[in-house]
């Protein structure tokens, strides 16, 4: 081992300690956090193919999409730790059951995930501060040499652990780690940041050789395996993945030096797997009601999110899960001319001083390229709601990580070094707090409000904790709210609906819940009109009128088979009109669907007994 291959081995030590610490300042506190209504219920509680675990349903999983999206490496990841929980926690292998290791995972991921920047900055500062030619070779061990490489070499390692600590601890990164389900970028982010790390590292060893004289080092190793099986799995954990191969050539070029010819073909393998990702996420993936922009706008979109992203990376404040930027909104928002000519007027600044500020252009760069499959360049569904998200610019932080151990390399000094700590701790400190914002669905959706009072989502949530809590009126006063924005919003109709119900005000309900069915009709939502349905049931039979009340409730049968609440209401109706003979069948349907169901059972030993029952009385639920 070389001398100064010793000395380092400490300060990596440290590095190591000092990132794992600085996670777990940051995010510490979301290893105890429950799931989240906003979308931790559809992966984790109520998803088939993880409750419980099995080998059939990885199976499922890997060779069909769920939910019209596929991203089998989380489920599989997922699969893992509940697997991992149920052996250690003597609980069931299901992956409802287990928030905490979940979320365990996350801070695990991530934590190495911001090691895995450190070692791609640190590589990336060796070839622009240093450069190839300023590389001692192996047999040089001179002592005042020696002495001054070890000097740089600390400060580029403390300068890199920096950048990294920007990446880890930005505030915007809380979503991707906080959010049980933000396993999902956060492991493409994994693997994808370790493709880059070994295409960078080959890279930088070729341009070693190629500036020594080493004619062969082009095609020496023609076909680079790790990078390509990592790009491979990080596509299939996130399709937003496929932007990494452009981030690897602006960075094979513009820092390491290589010709545009070699950086392009050294990432060539790579093309497939994204190729294979896009044609499958172009055929399953859900778009919903999302209509696509005019192709001449999608430019303008995109750079009006380039203005957000920038806007949040440099005042990171008043954060949430949805910003109301939806894509109807901003389209048609003549502003957009406006917020577009923030990044490009940015990148021109750039470009004309890319000779004196080279570093900057090279973050500036990362950091779009990053963001490109979440610009608005393409449809997705989320668009509906907001064209930007948290958790988009989580990879693309490696942008501005960079630029910032940039600065700190190129000025070591107590003056940089203290600036650099101090950035560093106010980031820290704003993402302890932003954190806190996961504790609960009330608290996450409540904080949302503060940045986006006309969120839908948020308005919704809020509203379900105080429908829980039985406070209707404030319930209702969010789910209106929600409909203000959303005036066929199907789930807020029928809460409303359900919340006058309970009040008694079933000339209110009524309206709503037949919007509500209505609406949830045109989606293809059979369950969610079963559920308006019965809520209409329920307000007949309030109202005294079993007919109407019989009919609602066939029909919610008839829309989902699986509602045995149902079958026991149409039950007690039809034996209460002494029809004993579908009475029964209806009370043995709703056991054979909830074996456990209490109603159901004492409900059949009445009517086998000869006896009479009432309709049950407890409402149905929204």
């Amino acid at each position: 081992m070389r001398p100064s291959t010793a000395r380092a081995m400490p300060r990596t030590y440290s590095i190591v300690a000092v990132i794992v610490l600085a996670v777990l300042i940051g995010f510490g506190r979301a290893a105890s956090f429950e799931f989240v209504s906003w979308d931790d219920d559809l992966h984790f509680v109520e998803n088939p193919h993880l409750n419980p675990v099995s080998a059939a349903g990885l199976v499922e999983l890997w060779t069909q999409p769920y939910e019209r999206i596929y991203t089998p490496v989380p489920y599989t990841l997922w699969a893992g730790v509940a697997m991992l929980a149920s052996v250690l926690d003597d609980e069931p292998a299901a992956a409802g059951r287990h928030p905490g290791w979940m979320h365990a995972l996350n801070l695990i991921v991530h934590t190495a995930n911001t090691w895995l920047v450190f070692v791609i900055l640190r590589s990336l500062l060796v070839a622009r501060i240093r450069g190839p030619d300023r590389v001692p070779a192996p047999n040089d061990s001179g002592a005042s040499t020696g002495s001054k490489l070890e000097g740089d070499s600390a400060a580029l390692d403390w300068a890199a652990c920096a950048g990294a600590l920007l990446f880890g601890l930005h505030p915007l990164q809380v979503e991707a780690v906080a959010w049980a389900s933000g396993l999902r970028d956060l492991s493409y982010a994994a693997f994808g940041l370790g493709a880059l790390a070994s295409h960078l590292g080959q890279a930088q060893r070729a341009a070693f050789a190629a500036r020594a004289g080493d004619t062969t080092s082009r095609t020496a190793n023609p076909i680079p395996i790790l990078s390509t099986i990592c790009f491979a799995v990080a596509v299939f954990a996130k399709p937003n993945a496929v932007a990494l191969p452009f981030v690897a050539v602006a960075l094979d070029r513009l820092v390491i030096g290589r010709p545009w010819r070699d950086a392009l073909v050294s990432i060539a393998p790579w093309i497939p797997p994204a190729l294979l990702c896009t044609f499958i996420t172009s055929s399953v993936q859900l778009v919903g009601d999302a209509k696509p922009a005019p192709l001449f706008v999608r430019p303008f979109l995109a750079a009006d999110a380039v203005a957000f992203y920038l806007g949040k990376l440099v005042a990171p404040v008043s954060l949430g899960i949805d910003y109301g930027r939806s894509l109807e909104r901003v389209a048609q928002n003549p502003g957009i001319l406006i917020s577009g000519l923030v990044p490009a007027a940015l990148a021109a600044v750039l470009w004309w001083r890319r000779r004196e500020w080279p570093a900057a252009g090279v973050a500036f760069a990362v950091f779009v390229l990053g963001l490109l499959p979440a610009l608005g360049l393409m449809t997705f569904r989320f668009q509906l709601l907001s064209t930007v998200a948290d958790r988009y610019a989580y990879v693309a932080m490696l942008g501005p990580a960079f630029g910032f151990a940039c600065a700190l390399a190129a000025r070591p000094g107590p003056v940089a070094t203290g600036l650099g700590a101090t950035l560093v701790a106010v980031l820290c400190g704003l993402t302890v707090v932003q954190t806190e914002a996961w504790a609960s669905s009330e608290a996450l959706y409540r904080n949302t409000l503060r940045a986006n009072p006309e969120s839908v989502i948020a308005n919704h949530g809020v509203g379900d904790a105080l429908l829980a809590a039985e406070d209707y009126d404030g319930a209702v006063a969010h789910y209106q709210a929600a409909l203000a924005v959303i005036p066929r919003f199907p789930r807020a109709l029928n809460k409303v609906g359900w919340a006058r119900l309970q009040q008694g005000r079933s000339d209110e309900a009524l309206p709503y819940l037949v919007a509500a069915a209505r609406e949830f009709m045109a989606l293809g939502d059979r369950p969610g009109a079963a559920m308006a349905h019965s809520n209409m049931g329920q307000l007949w039979l309030d109202r005294g009128v079993p007919e109407r009340a019989g009919a609602e409730y066939q029909r919610a049968i008839d829309l989902d088979a699986g509602r045995a609440w149902d079958h026991v209401q149409l039950g007690g109706i039809r034996l209460a009109q002494g029809l004993r003979n579908p009475a029964v069948r209806h009370f043995r349907a709703a056991l054979a669907l909830d074996p456990d169901n209490e109603g159901a059972k004492e409900s059949l030993a009445v009517a086998l007994a000869g006896g009479d029952v009432q309709a049950v009385e407890t409402p149905s639920q929204p």
